[in-house]
């Protein structure tokens, strides 16, 4: 990790280091003086801190490299992650929940999205997928809607998290493995985050919008 990130994010970027310390509580319990921002401030001011934090980040059991900014949708709670998913697979699959007109299947499609992400799926979300959907739904696996909308939600999170650093998708329990039919190209990962990111912060959680760039 650059140790320049974790002096930067301290000084300029209060937020994101708030919200990577308590990402870490869970990992490497801090003392109140070691969560101070001041203190973490004057401690990687000192090149001996720095040098020794740089020497045991690989195998200390917090973790602090989230110069990636994809990265960072590890910080935000398991519960928010998982809606996320939704809502982009929801977008992925407009057309097919808007063709859903029998009572009985739209009340259970609803069950599964939530009434707002059911709702963002027949207006906006038709419109926030662009060029990636026919590759999309060719990832989604399942025999009914459903499923297809689920599977899609956990693949397209463990698309993005491939490009974590390594040790950082095993700390994140929303990111699970999930079998490809075959491998998906860095460009369309790329894009899966980007339009991800737009729908986390305009449609999911703009208040997280401080932490990314």
């Amino acid at each position: 990790m650059d140790q320049r990130f974790l002096v930067e994010t301290l000084e300029q970027r209060p937020e994101l280091f708030r919200a990577m310390l308590e990402f870490n509580r869970t990992l490497a319990p801090l003392t109140p003086e070691a969560g101070n921002p001041p203190v973490w401030k004057a401690l990687c001011a000192d090149a001996a801190f720095s040098e020794a934090l740089r020497r045991r980040m690989p195998s200390a059991p917090g973790f602090w490299d989230f110069e990636e900014e994809s990265a960072r949708l590890a910080l935000l709670p398991e519960v928010l992650l998982h809606t996320l998913g939704l809502y982009f697979s929801a977008a992925v699959h407009a057309e097919a929940i808007s063709a859903v007109v029998l009572r009985p299947q739209v009340l259970a499609l609803r069950d599964i999205l939530e009434k707002d992400v059911y709702s963002y799926a027949l207006r906006r979300g038709r419109y926030q997928i662009g060029s990636l959907r026919t590759q999309l739904l060719d990832l989604a696996q399942g025999e009914s809607l459903p499923e297809r909308i689920l599977s899609l939600a956990a693949i397209s999170l463990s698309l993005v998290a491939a490009d974590w650093p390594a040790r950082l998708p095993s700390l994140c329990p929303a990111v699970r493995e999930t079998p490809l039919s075959a491998p998906v190209p860095r460009e369309q990962r790329r894009a899966v985050w980007f339009t991800m990111k737009k729908i986390l912060l305009r449609e999911v959680a703009p208040q997280w919008a401080p932490c990314f760039n």
